[in-house]
């Protein structure tokens, strides 16, 4: 969003006169923590948004043609693209009727000029964590459908996201991504071997059990799409002071005492709650401060409402 109105409203309105002759770029950058205090007692956002309000979300699909299932999400400055693979795998032993699905994200270098080229970060890794659980726990997908052959062949799916641009929230962008990306998917129909083929059924018992290309049966052409048959969405919530910031960005999360991100199902019920540490020092010396049982009930009921928004914008996409 143009932030050019929030700096001369800054400028002529949050300023006192004593320091109404430092540029309110300055005055960002030097008192950061005291710059947003200024906004937010007038109701409004250094973004131009008021306190309560999400910033503007897209979801394109089908972004990636080489992609089984791709999703590109803007939320506000921040993008992610995800795209899942499909791949033949041996079912797991423990379970021989399933398959898998592996969620993966990445945060490279490119995406903001504080993280740095290199093995994953921590935030990476706990970024992947929350992702794989959020999809395992709400049931996204049974895994019973990716099962092709019983005790010998299933799909594995492989999601990977890829933030492009990194401008806070990453947790929620990635979730509606992956999900998006799901919904997208469609998988080849293998042509499974019939008991009239000219080789002998012990040969071909032989030929699937070595996991030879012999034994992987070619694709037929045609495409069924992926079933879905839950849609977890997530709300991010930062505490800073006594105020409670929806979707804060990159530059809020740098001075939050802490933060709430609350993932729901279709049926408005909590699936997870998780509570990261805070990116830097909070700015108010209190880790958790705000964070009140009442103030957790009001960000569950805001979180809700932002995941039916969000389910409502994705159906309109998909259709």
């Amino acid at each position: 969003q143009d932030t050019t109105c929030p700096l001369l409203f800054f400028r002529f309105v949050c300023l006192p006169c004593s320091t109404a002759v430092m540029e309110a770029e300055t005055f960002r950058r030097v008192h950061p923590s005291e710059y947003l205090t200024r906004f937010l007692e007038q109701h409004i956002r250094p973004d131009g948004r008021v306190v309560s309000s999400c910033r503007k979300t897209s979801v394109n699909v089908g972004s990636v043609h080489t992609a089984d299932g791709s999703a590109l999400v803007r939320m506000g400055r921040t993008s992610v693209l995800c795209g899942v693979k499909a791949e033949y795998a041996n079912p797991p032993l423990d379970r021989p009727d399933e398959g898998y699905i592996v969620v993966n994200a990445t945060l490279p270098a490119m995406c903001a000029s504080r993280i740095r080229p290199g093995p994953p970060t921590e935030q990476a890794q706990s970024l992947c964590h929350f992702l794989q659980q959020a999809i395992d726990r709400a049931g996204v997908v049974d895994l019973k459908d990716l099962c092709i052959i019983p005790g010998k062949l299933s799909w594995v799916l492989y999601v990977d996201a890829v933030c492009l641009d990194y401008d806070g929230n990453i947790a929620d962008a990635c979730l509606l991504a992956v999900v998006a990306a799901l919904k997208n998917v469609r998988l080849g129909v293998p042509v499974l071997k019939s008991s009239d083929d000219d080789k002998d059924e012990d040969d071909d018992e032989e030929e699937e059990d070595s996991g030879e290309a012999g034994g992987i049966p070619a694709l037929s052409g045609d495409t069924r799409p992926l079933t879905v048959h839950c849609l977890p969405l997530a709300a991010t919530f930062g505490f800073f002071s006594s105020y409670t910031l929806i979707d804060p960005t990159d530059e809020e999360e740098q001075l939050l005492d802490g933060t709430l991100t609350i993932v729901t199902d279709d049926a408005g019920n909590v699936q997870a709650i998780s509570k990261p540490a805070p990116a830097t020092a909070p700015s108010s010396g209190n880790p958790g401060r705000g964070i009140t049982p009442e103030a957790i009930k009001g960000c569950m009921a805001r979180a809700k409402k932002r995941a039916q928004d969000l389910r409502a914008l994705l159906a309109k996409v998909i259709q």
